[in-house]
């Protein structure tokens, strides 16, 4: 059905976007845009966050913050 199975239906792409969304909101972030990318052979699925983070933000604990936030137990 699609080139690619892993591709994106929209009713993925708006929990996607709302979880995301929810996520840049506890870290008192504004998510700005997202990409997905399906990969091929052994390189994985990427998906890359744009956010807009406070002014003088520490950006790498930021970064794992957000990473952890969205991701969970997934990490551990």
């Amino acid at each position: 059905m699609f080139e690619f199975p892993a591709t994106l239906l929209p009713p993925h792409r708006v929990s996607l976007d709302d979880n995301l969304a929810s996520c840049a909101g506890e870290l008192s972030c504004e998510l700005i845009s997202w990409g997905y990318f399906c990969g091929e052979g052994r390189v994985g699925d990427g998906l890359s966050v744009h956010i807009h983070a406070p002014a003088g933000a520490n950006l790498p604990l930021l970064r794992e913050s957000f990473r952890r936030l969205y991701l969970g137990d997934v990490l551990d």
